[in-house]
Formats: C-alpha cells, structure tokens, sequence
C-alpha cells in the first residue's frame, strides 16, 4: 500500500482530500537525505574522520584564507558560536589537529581559529573524490532541476527559520 493510500485509510480526517503531496514530501525528503549521507559523507567519516561539519568548517577556513574568529566561522556555517567551540575543542584533541586556535594579535578577546598544515593536506586528499560522489548523487537530475530543488529547500528552510 502506498504511503498516501495508507494516510488515507488510517486517518479519517484525510478522507476526500486529494492533494496528499505534503505527506509524499514528508517521506521522500528524509530518504533522500540519508542517500546523501550515506553515499557521500559516511566514506568521509569511515576514511578521513571527518563529519560534514568538520570538512564544511575546514571548507569554510580553507575558502577564506585560512584563519577566521569563532564568530565568523560560526556564522558562515549557520550554527552558534558554542557548537563552532565545541566543535574545534573536539578537533584539538585529535592526534593531528587539523585546527588550531589562537587569540587574535588584534583583540585578545577574540579567538582565532587557523587550519593546519595537516588540515590542508587532508582536505585536498578528499575533496576530489567527495565532489565526484556529490555529482554522481545529483546527476539523475539535469542543472535545472537542481537550481529549482535547491530553491525549493531553500524556500522550506526560510519559512521555519526565526526572523
């Protein structure tokens, strides 16, 4: 039975109604997801220990020459300033930071964080192949289809984000 056939016969207050695709949404969407990280980011994890927000927070160091504050780093990665902390504690404990962390000579307040040598290395090490796995997930749909999905979820995104 398919998943808009059974909300239909299980729950009454759906009865008659005939537009259901929020419901074929609701069970797509999470699938697709954990495709993506299967498929993608669980070889990250299992060849170079790194999560998504480890490679998106040396990605983001990387794309901006290096070094940035917590807060910007926070902010250019869309979570709070004490998940970008904790983050980077967790990283510092590794045998071979691929961060580290500093005050900045400018404000002794603020904390500086700097990808490593070894952070560089690691993150030309994978990027290639993680690209090559991005493009064979996306490619069942043409560019146009991807910039209207990504629109989609960006539009899904904003509408449940605080203002």
């Amino acid at each position: 039975m398919k998943p808009r056939q059974r909300l239909l016969r299980t729950n009454p207050q759906t009865a008659g109604q005939e537009n259901l695709s929020a419901v074929d949404l609701l069970l797509h969407l999470p699938c697709a997801a954990d495709i993506a990280r299967e498929e993608i980011y669980r070889p990250l994890q299992d060849t170079a220990r790194l999560s998504e927000g480890k490679l998106s927070l040396l990605m983001t160091l990387k794309d901006a020459g290096g070094e940035m504050s917590i807060g910007m780093l926070a902010q250019h990665l869309g979570v709070t300033d004490a998940t970008t902390s904790i983050m980077i504690s967790r990283m510092l404990k590794e045998a071979q930071p691929l961060v580290e962390r500093n005050s900045s000579t400018l404000d002794r307040r603020a904390v500086m964080v700097r990808i490593t040598a070894r952070g560089e290395q690691v993150l030309a090490s994978v990027l290639p192949e993680h690209y090559r796995k991005v493009l064979a997930f996306s490619e069942a749909l043409t560019q146009a289809e991807q910039l209207l999905l990504v629109g989609l979820l960006k539009k899904l995104i904003a509408e449940r984000k605080p203002k």
